[in-house]
């Protein structure tokens, strides 16, 4: 290359002449005037609906906060606990529920790098996310077996859990983030259950340092 521009297709002119792009509505929203044909202006239900979504409701989500008291971590775990839509939901469902997210996601970890078996949890995953978790669980262990600074890192300390964070996004859906640490490390843990006739099933979960 001699730095010279000479092959290079210059772009269009901007006369004007192209086509107009559609208003999105929100023009009319925030009362800003335009030249817009009225043609390309939101109908009355479709503002109504804008309306609902750039404004906000006033009305204040149902949360619960406190604390997750267990041996299995050997102190209080501040949760947080935010129920998006209606549905069955009070403090003791939310309580049971950071603790199920909390526990759950401790022993996919453990599972992860190999020092519990997946039985353990095989009832609340989904048969798809149970591959996929025995598949990378089979490659971490065998790099933790190689490499012994992988292994001090991953695979020697027990799992810190710190808060837990979760969303009741619907009557059928739950998801939570738990924030984790193995040794000096910190891991965000996150997890989607759905209902699945009387129980919830796991159906992605994922972590990262």
């Amino acid at each position: 290359m001699d730095g010279s521009f000479e092959n290079e297709v210059p772009p269009p002119a901007v006369d004007g002449t192209g086509l107009a792009i559609p208003s999105s509505g929100l023009d009319v929203l925030f009362n800003k005037k335009g030249e817009d044909d009225p043609k390309e202006l939101p109908t009355e239900e479709e503002l109504t609906e804008w309306k609902k979504l750039v404004f906000p409701s006033g009305r204040k989500l149902p949360t619960y906060d406190g604390f997750l008291d267990s041996d299995l971590f050997g102190r209080k775990i501040p949760f947080h606990f935010v129920q998006i839509m209606p549905g069955p939901c009070d403090a003791e469902f939310a309580y049971s529920m950071s603790m199920f997210s909390a526990r759950l996601l401790c022993n996919i970890v453990d599972i992860f790098r190999g020092r519990q078996k997946l039985s353990l949890v095989e009832k609340v995953l989904s048969e798809d996310y149970m591959r996929k978790l025995k598949i990378a669980s089979a490659q971490i262990v065998s790099r933790m077996k190689k490499d012994v600074k992988v292994y001090a890192q991953l695979g020697l300390l027990p799992i810190t859990v710190y808060t837990v964070e979760s969303w009741m996004i619907s009557p059928t859906c739950f998801e939570s983030t738990v924030l984790m640490g193995i040794g000096g490390r910190r891991l965000c843990g996150n997890m989607k259950c759905v209902l699945k006739g009387s129980a919830w099933k796991c159906v992605t979960a994922d972590f990262g340092m």
